[in-house]
C-alpha cells in the first residue's frame, strides 16, 4: 500500500496476512505473508530473525551491537552521503543483504574491516548483480541481471576503493589516511578528528602558566578499558 503526502512524498506500507499451519500433530506454526501479486512468505520478523542470526554467527566481537551491525551502518552512511545519490542508490534492504554476504571481520581493526567489506562487495557486484532476498524463496531485492541502482551502487565503491588507493603507499601519513576516509564519505569528521587529538596533545605538552600550578600526573585505572569506539581510521595499510 503506497501513502501518498501533500509535500511530494511516499510512503510505502506492506500489508500481510498471518497464516496458522498445524502439521497433524499438534505443533502450530505462524507465518506471514506479504500481499503482492501472490501472496508471499515474508514478514519484517523473518527479516530481523535472520539479520540477528547473522550478526551473531559472522561477528568477531560483542560489543556495541557487533561488528557486522555496525559495518552495515558505515556502508548506508556512504551510500546516503551525498544528496545526489540518494535515487540512484540500492535500497538499505539491499546494502544490507550484501553487507552480510561479503563481511570481512577485523576484532582489531574497524576500519580494516569497512575497507575489506567494501572492496569485498565492490568485486561481487562486478560479478553479479542480483541479491537474493533472504527471507523469501525464489525472490530477489534487485530488478533483473542489470538493476541500475545495484549498478550504481558497484560504481560507487569501484571509486571509493580507488580513492582510497593512498592508504597503502610507503609513505602513507595519519594525516592522508584521514583525508581519504573523508572523502568517501564526504565529511570532514575523520580530518577534525585528527585535528582534534592533535590539538589535545599541544594543550597537554605546553609548559603551566605562571602561577598556575601544574596538574596531576596521569594515572591509570587497575581495570582494563573496554574500548567502546571504533580503531583505526588514521592508520596506514588498511
Amino acid at each position: 500500500m503506497r501513502v501518498y503526502y501533500a509535500a511530494g512524498y511516499h510512503v510505502d506500507m506492506p500489508v500481510y496476512r498471518r497464516v496458522t499451519s498445524n502439521d497433524g500433530w499438534g505443533n502450530i506454526t505462524y507465518n506471514q505473508e506479504l500481499a503482492s501479486k501472490d501472496l508471499e512468505r515474508s514478514g519484517a520478523l523473518f527479516v530481523t530473525e535472520w539479520f540477528e542470526a547473522e550478526n551473531n554467527r559472522q561477528c568477531v566481537d560483542s560489543l556495541n551491537g557487533r561488528q557486522l551491525r555496525r559495518t552495515v551502518r558505515q556502508i548506508k552512511k556512504f551510500a546516503r552521503g551525498r544528496d545526489s545519490w540518494k535515487d540512484q542508490i540500492l535500497s538499505g534492504f539491499g546494502i544490507t543483504k550484501l553487507v552480510t554476504e561479503c563481511y570481512r571481520g577485523n576484532a582489531d581493526r574497524e576500519d580494516t574491516a569497512l575497507y575489506d567489506t567494501m572492496k569485498a562487495i565492490r568485486d561481487r557486484l562486478q560479478f553479479n548483480l542480483i541479491i537474493a532476498h533472504p527471507v523469501t524463496p525464489n525472490e530477489t531485492i534487485t530488478n533483473g541481471t542489470d538493476d541500475a541502482r545495484t549498478r550504481s551502487l558497484r560504481d560507487k565503491f569501484v571509486e571509493a576503493i580507488d580513492n582510497m588507493a593512498p592508504l597503502f603507499e610507503y609513505d602513507c601519513t595519519r594525516a592522508k589516511a584521514l583525508k581519504c576516509w573523508d572523502k568517501v564519505f564526504a565529511t570532514t569528521f575523520f580530518n577534525g578528528r585528527g585535528e582534534s587529538i592533535a590539538k589535545s596533545a599541544s594543550t597537554l605538552l605546553r609548559a603551566p602558566s605562571a602561577g598556575v600550578a601544574p596538574a596531576a600526573p596521569y594515572t591509570f585505572p587497575n581495570d582494563p578499558r573496554i574500548d567502546d569506539k571504533p580503531s583505526g581510521f588514521g592508520s596506514c595499510g588498511g
